[in-house]
């Protein structure tokens, strides 16, 4: 692309980098005599007339977040302005390096150094928390390890302020593998939405990998529904274990049960630490590190560098076709109607119940199980009963009269019957399986009721895969007794 020769008053003399939204040049100030770091939203995103007014509404309440903002760990915002190549964002030039350029380089960084970008991170965001300000896109490109060893955070360009309502419902904002679960489903987002993503970049420090991995669909999954592993349970990382516990709450599926603000945080890793933490990155990590600033001459004809597709993770079925021969449009209606409940993650539960569904009847009884109101799990299942859907395809009240064959075992026998799965046997299979595991346990039933035939392979399933053989073994009279 071409880049311009100036931006306002300043003459533009390299670029920092690119992104899909924008560019960053480096300019220079010639009123202070000082370099700056110049943010650009790109030409198309703004010629296009769907986005003209979200984009730059952000843009500007990027300026707006940042500016207020006068922290050392921060990069500073000095002016918002326009002139006729656009709008652009004057902000303070970092001499550094971002956290992602060490990590392409798999520089596994010292306990020190780990630990020393962890309080410097959460010093960070306590001060914009208590400003009002949420980032909402902590992850290793958006932060700045400066020549000094400071980290500073950068890119407030999703950010939100507690007096703005720009967020859209079902919006999903931020990127995928550090956003917290509340942002995957829709669900109101505060200040622990961040530290759900500077725990998931600790682990990243710590381990060398995220605590959820593989393509975007399963990502999306696993943060909402599954447990992460342990760090000190991967090869390499068992000095971490005293932090596995600091990580377990971070990575607190409920907001209530993580961190309440990054002050706390802190004084876990202190805590967990036994030492004193230094306050800066080391030197030797700082010299390891790729020149920054490519000319704007050159960047008019170098290629974007790519990042390497993720691998794909351990859910086959979100990648392959449903088992069963389902109308596509219906289960794109059926995607549409569970998201106003539960937010973009509909489209991964659908996909993952549709590999075990016999028809949309069936289907929509699975994915209901995700939605924790009784009440909303009723609206969506109604909407189920329509003409069209009954008409095509075995619809909700023939599933719910009519449920899959299921083998079950009474005394030494096998039995072929079934009960149906329906939101009040949920509720009491949660119920009961709270008692031994705790608020886990609508997750976990929620996990293996998308891919049940019927109320009776959930147990089963419950009983071999979900809760461990003594949990099993307490419980399984319990939940037997539900489905006799």
């Amino acid at each position: 692309m071409e880049h311009p020769e100036k931006l306002g008053q300043y003459p533009i003399t390299g670029v920092i980098g690119q992104g899909s939204m924008g560019v960053v040049y480096k300019g220079f100030d010639p009123l202070i005599q000082r370099p700056v770091a110049i943010k650009v939203v790109r030409g198309h995103l703004l010629e296009n007339p769907d986005s003209d007014h979200d984009v730059m509404a952000r843009f500007r309440l990027e300026a707006q977040a940042a500016g207020r903002l006068n922290h050392p760990g921060i990069v500073s915002v000095y002016q918002y302005g326009q002139d006729e190549n656009g709008s652009f964002i004057v902000m303070e030039y970092v001499e550094g390096h971002t956290l992602r350029a060490y990590l392409v380089q798999t520089v596994r960084f010292s306990r020190d150094d780990v630990l020393s970008l962890m309080i410097q991170l959460l010093d960070a965001l306590a001060y914009a928390h208590a400003h009002g300000v949420l980032h909402r896109d902590i992850k290793p490109a958006n932060l700045i390890i400066a020549r000094a060893g400071k980290l500073k955070i950068a890119d407030f360009g999703v950010a939100r302020l507690e007096t703005s309502n720009l967020t859209r419902v079902n919006a999903v904002i931020g990127s995928p593998g550090y956003m917290a679960p509340e942002q995957y489903v829709g669900k109101p987002v505060d200040a622990r939405a961040d530290l759900f993503s500077a725990g998931v970049l600790f682990y990243q420090l710590m381990t060398g990998t995220l605590p959820f991995t593989g393509g975007e669909d399963a990502v999306m999954y696993k943060i909402v529904f599954e447990p992460h592993l342990a760090p000190s349970q991967l090869p390499g990382a068992a000095h971490w274990s005293s932090f596995d516990t600091v990580i377990a709450k971070a990575l607190a599926k409920d907001p209530d049960h993580r961190f309440q603000n990054a002050d706390e945080f802190r004084r876990a890793v202190i805590a967990a630490a036994g030492a004193k933490v230094p306050e800066l990155v080391s030197d030797e990590t700082i010299f390891h590190s790729p020149p920054r600033i490519e000319p704007a001459s050159a960047a008019n004809t170098a290629a974007n560098t790519a990042t390497p597709p993720p691998q794909s993770g351990s859910l086959p079925a979100l990648g392959s076709q449903p088992a069963t021969v389902i109308d596509q449009e219906l289960m794109n209606t059926v995607e549409r109607e569970l998201s106003r409940f539960v937010g973009p993650v509909a489209r991964v539960l659908v996909r993952r119940a549709a590999v075990n569904a016999t028809d949309i009847g069936s289907l929509r009884m699975a994915v209901a199980t995700s939605i924790t109101s009784h009440s909303e799990q009723q609206k969506f299942l109604n909407m189920g009963t329509g003409s069209r859907q009954s008409a095509t395809v075995a619809g909700y009240r023939k599933v719910a009269s009519e449920p899959i064959p299921s083998s079950f075992r009474t005394g030494g026998a096998q039995v072929f019957r079934s009960v149906p799965i329906t939101v009040e046997l949920i509720e009491q299979v949660v119920k009961l399986l709270s008692r031994e595991i705790g608020p886990i346990a609508r997750v976990v039933v929620r996990k293996h009721a998308g891919a049940s035939r019927d109320a009776i392979d959930l147990i089963d399933r419950l009983l071999r895969d979900g809760v461990g053989q003594d949990v099993a073994a307490r419980i399984a009279p319990d939940l037997r007794r539900l489905i006799e």
